[in-house]
């Protein structure tokens, strides 16, 4: 069954809630046999990196360094979308990365209290850095997992966007997910998106929906994804897990469309979706996908200067 997530405070009160996506890969430590300390080290790597700070071995042959390797001999990819439907909207699977000419675009009332931002940013709840902030800060623009097309409209997961609590935090008796970061997948909390939703890579996995031909699967079935851990082969650094969603109905699925100027839809690799990063010094998640996919999509961030030089 469903796990109802409870989130401490308001996931868009800060304004630091892109970027680094977690606390990295805790190598060579089963979960289940993490203690308190171990739990504390990951929530602890996890606020350093918000706060732009590398956080590197404090536990026995763990290292949170690194940096993305080459295109070419990575599982890290992405590319424009070319799948569209009749009506020109990206497919369920596809990943869609605000466009950056909504940064010279006028702020506008939204209908998410206190939020006075482009379309994008009031559709995610995620909102947009000054014009004056430093170039990271700027690129960190809304990205997008669509994860459901149906007659009611179209439905995704917001992404980089930690919460600021682990699994841990909300009283389980389970040791798998302890030290998984809860993300916040968007504004909308209903009793569609009560239940926590849950990327992970095994299709064989009881419950799961394909969302990518290279493996990206969803499921809301919390208590399929611990016996899949804890019984099975799964291994726990391969899920994300999301509470809350974004959500267009029908008559303002347009806006998905990539001539209506608001969404640069793109194709990601399962594995950059589900990567956890290793530094503090990463690029946001937005400026990967970009990096990755090239063409148009570069050529538009670098009309911003929202990307690195190196």
């Amino acid at each position: 069954g469903g796990l109802r997530a409870t989130v401490r405070g308001s996931p868009f009160l800060a304004r630091r809630v892109g970027g680094a996506e977690g606390p990295g890969e805790l190598r060579g430590i089963p979960e289940s046999e993490l203690d308190e300390e171990s739990i504390e080290f990951a929530r602890e790597c996890l606020i350093r990196q918000w706060e732009g700070n590398e956080c590197v071995g404090a536990l026995p042959g763990h290292s949170l360094g690194g940096r993305l390797r080459e295109k070419e001999a990575s599982p890290y990819w992405a590319m424009p979308e070319w799948e569209f439907d009749k009506s020109g909207i990206p497919r369920a699977g596809s990943v869609v990365l605000a466009h950056p000419d909504l940064l010279r675009r006028p702020r506008i009332a939204s209908a998410l209290p206190g939020l006075t931002d482009p379309v994008a940013s009031n559709r995610t709840g995620l909102p947009l850095a000054s014009p004056a902030a430093d170039r990271k800060e700027r690129a960190r623009l809304p990205v997008v997992l669509l994860t459901k097309r149906s007659s009611e409209g179209t439905e995704g997961l917001l992404l980089g966007a930690w919460s600021g609590s682990l699994l841990g935090d909300l009283d389980l008796a389970i040791q798998a997910f302890v030290t998984r970061p809860l993300y916040i997948g968007g504004p909308r909390l209903d009793s569609m998106s009560a239940s926590l939703a849950i990327l992970h890579s095994y299709p064989e996995m009881p419950g799961s929906e394909p969302l990518t031909p290279d493996g990206l699967m969803l499921s809301h079935d919390w208590d399929k994804a611990v016996s899949w851990v804890e019984d099975g082969p799964g291994s726990s650094l391969r899920f994300k897990f999301f509470s809350r969603r974004v959500f267009w109905s029908t008559e303002e699925e347009a806006e998905l469309s990539p001539d209506a100027g608001i969404w640069m839809p793109a194709r990601v690799s399962r594995d950059l979706l589900l990567r956890e990063p290793d530094s503090a010094f990463e690029e946001p998640i937005w400026a990967q996908i970009v990096e990755h996919a090239g063409g148009r999509m570069r050529e538009a961030a670098s009309k911003y200067d929202l990307l690195s030089e190196d």
